[in-house]
C-alpha cells in the first residue's frame, strides 16, 4: 500500500480554466485512454480487501454501544455489468457468515456458502436492488464510477476543494470532493453515506487503498484494499454450488402452536422467530424481534391467539438490538421484564433508562411462574453475549434461547458455533433434558439436531 499522494502548493495549483476542468479531466482520463486502446482494458477485476464493521448493539459486553467486527470480502467486477461480492464477518462468539452475492442490473441471487444461517436457500435480489448493489461496487473503484456515471454539475471551487455531482448508474446522484491542490479525490457521499478515501495506490485518488465509510458523523466501516488485479468476465458468473434451491415463501403471519399452550411466530418479514408460552392469566413472550414495527405486528398476533390475557412477562435472551428492538410493543403496566446479568445497560441505551430500571437482573438460576405457568430461567456463560439468558417451560420441555443453535429453515443441520456447547453445558448442569430447542433463528429443532450439529463441529479440521 503506497501513501496518499503529498504533491501541493501554490506553484503548482492550476488556475482558472484549468482548475474547474481539473476533477473532470482526472476522473475521465482513464474512459480516454480506454477509447484509445480498448485492448489494453481488462475485462474485468479482483479486488480483494479486509477490514472491519462496527456493529452496533451486538458486542458481548452488554456495557458496549459497538464491537468492532473483523470483516473480509473480495469483489469481482465486468465491465459488461456483471459483479460478483464474497464477504465473511466474525461476530463475538465466533458466528462466521459468509455470504456470496453475484449477478447484474437485471438480478442477483444471494446464498449463505457455510448453510448455517439460510441453509440452501437462494434468496433473489429483484432488478432495482440489484442495480444499486453493482453502483455499490463501483466506490470500491472509482476510476470506473466515473467511466460509468453521468455527471450533472461542473466542478466547483469551495474551500480549497471541489465539488462535483453524478449520477451514478443506478439513478442516484453522488456528490465528489476533490483536494484542489492535491487533484486527489477525497469522498464521494451518497445519501446519508459517505466514503472517505484516505490514500490510494495512485496518485490521482482513483484506485483507493484504505477506506472509511461514514453513515452520517458515525464510522461504520474501514476497509484496506490491495491494488485491483485483472482477472477473466467469467470470474463474475460462478457456477452454484449442489444443492441449492430457491427460498421458500414465509408465508402469512401466523401463531404455529409446537405444544399446549405453547407458540411459534412464522411469517415476518425479517424472517425472525419469537415464542409465547399462554398461561391462565397471562402471556409470557420470549424475544422480541426486530423493530417496534415487528413487534406490533406480533403483539395483535398474540391478542388474536389468546384474546383477554395481558402480556405477563417479557424474557429477553440477551441484549443485542436485533434481539430487543421491538421491546416497546410488548411492555404494558404490570409486564414484568427480565434480562440476564448486565443487561440493562443495553436497555438504558436503546429503550431509555425507565424501561431499564423496570427490567429484573437474573443472574442465578430463578424458578418463577408467571400466569400459572412454571418457569426457569438461566444465566449461560456466553462468549457471544455476557448477558445471555435461556428459559425453560417445565410443562412442555422446551428450552427458549437467541443466537447459542441455530437450524436454517431449509437445507441439514450445519456444525456448531461455540453457542451450542455453551446451551448444552447450561442444561447439563440444570438436569434439563429438552424436547424442543426454539431459537429466533432458523427452524424448530430437538436435542438430537444439537448434538448432531455438535458432532460436526467436532469433526471439522
Amino acid at each position: 500500500m503506497t501513501s496518499r499522494s503529498s504533491r501541493g502548493g501554490a506553484s503548482l495549483r492550476p488556475s482558472g480554466w484549468r482548475r474547474l476542468a481539473l476533477p473532470l479531466a482526472l476522473g475521465f482520463a482513464a474512459m480516454g485512454a480506454a477509447r484509445a486502446a480498448p485492448a489494453a482494458d481488462p475485462e474485468a477485476w479482483q479486488l480483494q480487501m479486509h477490514g472491519e464493521l462496527l456493529a452496533r448493539e451486538q458486542a458481548a459486553h452488554p456495557g458496549d454501544a459497538s464491537v468492532p467486527v473483523p470483516a473480509r470480502q473480495t469483489l469481482w467486477l465486468a465491465r459488461d455489468g456483471h459483479f460478483r461480492l464474497e464477504t465473511e464477518n466474525r461476530f463475538p462468539g465466533e458466528i462466521v457468515f459468509r455470504y456470496r452475492e453475484a449477478g447484474d442490473a437485471q438480478g442477483a441471487q444471494r446464498i449463505d456458502l457455510l448453510g448455517w444461517r439460510d441453509g440452501t436457500a437462494i434468496q433473489a435480489v429483484d432488478a432495482k436492488a440489484a442495480r444499486e448493489h453493482l453502483a455499490d461496487q463501483l466506490l470500491w473503484l472509482p476510476a470506473e464510477l466515473l467511466r460509468q456515471s453521468t455527471p450533472l454539475t461542473p466542478a466547483q471551487e469551495q474551500q480549497g476543494t471541489w465539488q462535483q455531482t453524478l449520477r451514478d448508474p443506478a439513478g442516484r446522484e453522488l456528490q465528489l470532493r476533490w483536494s484542489g491542490a492535491q487533484g486527489r479525490l477525497m469522498e464521494v457521499r451518497q445519501g446519508p453515506l459517505r466514503y472517505v478515501y484516505l490514500s490510494s495506490h495512485d496518485e490521482r485518488g482513483l484506485q483507493p487503498a484504505e477506506i472509511e465509510i461514514f453513515n452520517g458523523e458515525r464510522r461504520t466501516q474501514r476497509w484496506q484494499l490491495q491494488p485491483p488485479a485483472a482477472v477473466d468476465a467469467s470470474s463474475t458468473r460462478p457456477p452454484l454450488p449442489a444443492g441449492y434451491e430457491p427460498q421458500a415463501p414465509a408465508g402469512a403471519l401466523r401463531a404455529e402452536r409446537l405444544a399446549p399452550d405453547v407458540y411459534r411466530v412464522e411469517g415476518l418479514a425479517s424472517r425472525y422467530h419469537n415464542h409465547f408460552v399462554v398461561g391462565p392469566q397471562g402471556v409470557v413472550v420470549f424475544d422480541t424481534p426486530v423493530s417496534r414495527e415487528e413487534g406490533s405486528r406480533v403483539r395483535a398476533l398474540i391478542e388474536r391467539t389468546a384474546p383477554g390475557l395481558p402480556i405477563a412477562a417479557v424474557v429477553l435472551s440477551h441484549g443485542h438490538r436485533d434481539h430487543a428492538a421491538g421491546l416497546p410493543a410488548y411492555l404494558e403496566e404490570g409486564t414484568r421484564l427480565f434480562v440476564g446479568q448486565g443487561g440493562r445497560q443495553a436497555l438504558a441505551r436503546q429503550h431509555g433508562a425507565a424501561q431499564a430500571e423496570r427490567a429484573e437482573e437474573v443472574r442465578q438460576a430463578l424458578a418463577i411462574e408467571l400466569g400459572g405457568r412454571a418457569l426457569r430461567l438461566l444465566p449461560v456463560t456466553s462468549s457471544h453475549a455476557e448477558d445471555m439468558l435461556v428459559a425453560w417451560d417445565d410443562a412442555s420441555r422446551s428450552v427458549f434461547h437467541g443466537d447459542l443453535f441455530y437450524v436454517p429453515e431449509q437445507g441439514p443441520v450445519p456444525p456448531a458455533f461455540e453457542g451450542a456447547e455453551e446451551l448444552q453445558q447450561a442444561l447439563r448442569q440444570a438436569g434439563l433434558e429438552p424436547l424442543r430447542v426454539l431459537g429466533v433463528h432458523g427452524r424448530a429443532a430437538n436435542a438430537d439436531d444439537v448434538r448432531q450439529s455438535l458432532a460436526l463441529r467436532h469433526r471439522q479440521p
